[in-house]
């Protein structure tokens, strides 16, 4: 998971800077905070408003499963299947290629059943490679597998999972990811900055902060507050809140401040 380390430059560097078009070296998901106010480095699909929420899927609309079409071998000091405890290289034969970014801090999820349950868990991708044809895919973990693959690792299934924090976007209208995985869509953070196209920034998680207000109709100060639809609004049903407002909003399109905790 992204700790609170030092990348050279400061919270405040960041949200003066804007919206960029590279991640500047930081780890999409890299938390910084100051003992009042957390922020998390994100990357964002769409332009936004300065103070916008910004939505992620619980798992990823996007994961990729594997299933018994697919082939594992892990690499280390056996260099083939089943191998050994600990390894933090595996091979999946037969994958869709990873491209871009969104997979660097995601997830490999393995499911294990039969008699090699001792593999299941869930593993941070550091980074990966791609092969020609997408005809294997390396992933290097942060750490190592609990327990080898096994002689048939058909019997291992897994899903690898984007970075919840890669690819956000206000309000995509559909909570389904793909295959027979499913959760609604939760609230990320809230923009630093405004954007005129996808990229990088900062996004708020806790904390004071200044939110926009697109909702007609009065939110008081004092009162919690949640995201329904890409707007924030009053507290309904099943909704949970997401912090309180600090001050009211002047009218529709203004903006307000609220005490955020997001997470």
């Amino acid at each position: 998971m992204a700790q609170v380390i030092s990348t050279g430059k400061s919270a405040q560097q960041l949200i003066s800077a804007g919206a960029q078009t590279t991640n500047q070296g930081i780890p999409v998901g890299q938390i910084y905070e100051d003992g009042v106010r957390r922020y998390r480095w994100a990357h964002h699909s769409a332009k936004s408003k300065r103070g916008a929420p910004l939505l992620k899927n619980a798992l990823a609309k996007s994961a990729i499963v594997i299933s018994a079409n697919k082939s594992w071998t892990s690499v280390g000091a056996g260099q083939g299947f089943g191998n050994t405890i600990g390894d933090h290289v595996l091979n999946i034969h037969s994958c869709v290629s990873l491209t871009g970014s969104r997979f660097q801090g995601g997830f490999l999820i393995i499911k294990g059943s039969g008699w090699n349950t001792s593999c299941a868990g869930v593993y941070e991708i550091d980074t990966y490679q791609s092969g020609q044809n997408a005809k294997t895919t390396k992933l290097f973990l942060k750490d190592g597998i609990n327990g080898a693959l096994g002689v048939n690792p058909l019997v291992a299934r897994g899903l690898i999972v984007p970075n919840p924090y890669y690819g956000l976007t206000q309000n995509d209208g559909t909570d389904f990811i793909s295959g027979n995985f499913h959760g609604p869509s939760i609230l990320a953070g809230v923009t630093t900055c405004s954007s005129t196209a996808s990229g990088y920034q900062l996004i708020q998680t806790r904390g004071p902060g200044l939110v926009h207000n697109t909702k007609t109709g009065v939110i008081a100060a004092g009162e919690a507050i949640a995201v329904v639809g890409s707007q924030f609004s009053t507290i309904v049903s099943s909704v949970p809140a997401i912090g309180r407002a600090l001050t009211a909003p002047g009218g529709k399109t203004t903006y307000f401040t609220a005490d955020l905790f997001i997470e």
